[in-house]
């Protein structure tokens, strides 16, 4: 086995799992906030506070998503 060989990364489970956990959470989060804007863009309250709630849950989720990605890939894209 060459040293390049010997030095690839490897899937890490434990990592892995607590990082799906954590992708579980925020997968529920954004559909909470989903319907958060939902309702206040029914009732015309909070929709600007509604939004952002959103977007950030959006950005956490595929931030998260992308750390998965390089776990299980082993380096940056």
């Amino acid at each position: 086995m060459s040293h390049a060989a010997a030095l690839q990364a490897q899937p890490r489970p434990r990592a892995l799992a607590a990082l799906d956990a954590e992708i579980d959470q925020a997968e529920r989060t954004l559909a909470r906030c989903r319907l958060d804007l939902k309702d206040a863009l029914a009732t015309g309250w909070g929709v600007v506070r509604a939004e952002g709630m959103l977007r950030l849950a959006e950005q956490r989720l595929a931030r998260l998503r992308e750390s998965r990605e390089v776990l299980l890939v082993g380096k940056l894209s």
